[in-house]
């Protein structure tokens, strides 16, 4: 968060994009993941402004889901995470601020990693809400 104060990032939006900036010149990504427009988390939104500032340039930009997506999170890119699934769930379950929390319950992280992965045609997926992607990403041309 750079020392901004919690549930305050938008007051900070211009240093969060020339520290993303920088973040992008310095480990040249091939692709940039930031929240979703669509999220209740003034943070989340704040950030999701910062990098798609930061990443104007970037040729592929995707937006993730967390716990606070609004229904209007429509994700157009899936990615099949059956193999990394059990990894997702234990780095979860360490992760000392939001542990506790009900929607990050190892119950409800495979739920929504089934519900995606429904809609990918897989067992488990992640839906990512497309920006921008570059065809070469994908395997068979479809999107």
């Amino acid at each position: 968060m750079l020392d901004h104060p919690d549930t305050r990032l938008a007051t900070a939006e211009n240093e969060m994009a020339e520290a993303i900036d920088r973040a992008l010149r310095r480990h040249r990504p091939d692709i940039v993941f930031t929240h979703s427009a669509h999220d209740h988390h003034q943070d989340h939104r704040a950030v999701h402004a910062a990098t798609l500032r930061a990443a104007r340039h970037h040729p592929a930009v995707l937006c993730y889901e967390s716990p606070s997506v609004t229904p209007a999170f429509r994700p157009t890119v899936f990615v099949d995470i059956g193999a990394q699934l059990d990894a997702k769930v234990g780095s979860v379950a360490v992760h000392r601020d939001q542990r506790t929390k009900p929607y990050l319950d190892e119950r409800r992280v495979r739920a929504v990693a089934a519900f995606r992965g429904g809609q990918a045609r897989v067992d488990h997926a992640e839906g990512f809400e497309a920006v921008r992607v570059p065809a070469p990403l994908f395997e068979d041309g479809d999107r």
